[in-house]
């Protein structure tokens, strides 16, 4: 007897599984006949399967941080699911259930019989909740950190003012790193840019971040600043950043952090804690092009002012001893020539030593452009060079077999034209026979008896009539070819 098969000595009443669960869903349907709506958190990150239902699991955490007070699973199935995106594409959003995020969502209870499964089925999302808990939690980080004094930790830090050794966090192979690069580049300063790769979205990033401060800080040579940086996104994308350990990591961080998020709208930790905000990866590196273009330009203004400055004043302390050299001499008669003397070795001293000091200043300033100079041409200036000159050696020899190939090419056809030039033929010894029209004869159905001809030879032409016309048989043609077929 199967074990499935119901005993025939069953007490009457008894329920089976199906039955048991059927009224409990029943029970569920009358206890809930409308919809209501629950908060909790999401504790794992949703999944999706094939047909577009999505599941995920609500949680009311321990505030101790341990094991949740409660649990239930959740199913946002795929009707319901459209209607959901749209108003959160609404709300100028999109719908992105995150592990961790506080959501409050509205649906009704449901049991599976078939499975004994219990469940709440959503059938709508609060996008205003949403975005409302994250703010909350962004500024619930910021108010403890700045009570510990770190928010104003890194912005503290002095901004190298030539900042050209540059760290740099983002996801790799990402539009923030090729636009941050590429700004750097045009620029044609010698910066030198170290990597630290970093998941910007998902569970991840705030460890995978930290990770990558870390990493550039054990790494030398000391860096001058530090960007931070991605491509934007929705607020529930950058709501990964608005981490407690990520705001610590930067306030600790030994260089300037500039933040580079891409969103001008939405704010997160790291414009809070970081040195300085960017609104985009290439505003971030413009910053830092700015700042060593502002140096330089400062150099310049140095230069032209010792060189307007100190000339004018060395040039009134000389006709200033002048005048008192003129004086004494005018006052004091011969006794004080000696000491007239005196004054004019120092005047001419003082403008010697006037003029050392300011060829000392200009040799410096020509060491610093000199030392600038130095840095920009072997990185940029030489391999652009060196890459030119490899391109053309390399089109010198791409282009050598080809030009032979035509020069071979051309001499045949040279050969083929000249072999069947008219004059060369006629010089031979062949002739070329027109009627009275000028039309070249080339088979004797092409003309008659008493029709009148003229021949072209090498060297002139001759006038002739036709007296007789006769067709080559095909064994004479075979005589004259040698008796070849």
């Amino acid at each position: 007897m199967s074990s499935h098969e119901p005993l025939d000595d069953a007490p009457r009443g008894d329920l089976s599984v199906l039955e048991l669960n059927t009224r409990v869903k029943q029970l569920l349907e009358i206890a809930f006949p409308y919809p209501v709506w629950v908060r909790g958190e999401i504790a794992r990150t949703p999944r999706s399967n094939p047909r577009g239902h999505l599941y995920f699991q609500l949680i009311d955490p321990s505030p101790s941080g341990g094991q949740p007070e409660a649990t239930v699973d959740c199913a946002l199935f795929a009707g319901s699911r459209i209607g959901v995106e749209r108003r959160f594409r609404d709300a100028g959003t999109e719908l992105q259930l995150l592990e961790g995020m506080s959501v409050r969502v509205m649906g009704r209870p449901d049991l599976w019989p078939p499975a004994g499964r219990y469940q709440f089925v959503v059938q709508d999302v609060d996008p205003a909740w949403t975005q409302g808990e994250q703010a909350l939690r962004l500024r619930r980080i910021a108010r403890k950190l700045s009570s510990e004094g770190l928010l104003e930790l890194n912005r503290s830090l002095e901004m190298p003012t030539v900042p050209l050794s540059i760290g740099l966090v983002t996801a790799s192979d990402s539009a923030a790193l090729r636009d941050f690069m590429r700004t750097l580049e045009e620029s044609g300063f010698p910066f030198r840019v170290l990597i630290a790769p970093a998941t910007m979205q998902g569970v991840t990033t705030p460890a995978e971040i930290v990770g990558a401060l870390a990493a550039l800080a054990a790494s030398p040579p000391r860096l001058d600043a530090v960007i931070l940086t991605r491509g934007g996104g929705s607020a529930t994308d950058l709501a990964w950043l608005n981490d407690e350990r990520l705001g610590r990591a930067i306030a600790a961080a030994p260089w300037p952090v500039v933040s580079g998020i891409g969103h001008e709208i939405d704010t997160t930790l790291p414009d809070l804690v970081s040195h300085t905000r960017a609104k985009t990866p290439t505003h971030a590196a413009t910053l830092l092009v700015n700042r060593v273009a502002d140096f330089l330009e400062l150099l310049d203004q140095l230069a032209g002012s010792v060189a307007s400055s100190a000339l004018p004043g060395v040039r009134i302390r000389l006709e200033r001893l002048d005048h008192l050299r003129s004086s004494l001499v005018r006052s004091s008669g011969y006794a004080l020539r000696s000491r007239h003397s005196a004054l004019s070795m120092a005047a001419v001293g003082l403008a010697a030593g006037a003029r050392e000091r300011l060829r000392a200043v200009g040799i410096r300033l020509d060491g610093l452009v000199g030392l600038l100079r130095a840095l920009v041409v072997p990185t940029v200036i030489r391999p652009a060079r060196r890459r030119l000159c490899d391109l053309a050696e390399g089109l010198i020899a791409g282009a050598a077999a080809p030009t032979r190939r035509l020069g071979a090419r051309l001499g045949t056809l040279e050969d083929a034209v000249r072999a069947g030039d008219p004059v060369r033929l006629l010089a031979k010894g062949w002739a070329i026979a027109r009627d009275r029209s000028g039309r070249v004869v080339s088979r004797v159905g092409d003309t008659g008896v008493g029709e009148r001809l003229e021949v072209s030879i090498s060297d002139g032409r001759l006038s002739t009539t036709v007296e007789a016309v006769s067709e080559e048989s095909e064994s004479s043609k075979h005589e004259e070819d040698g008796g070849q077929p």
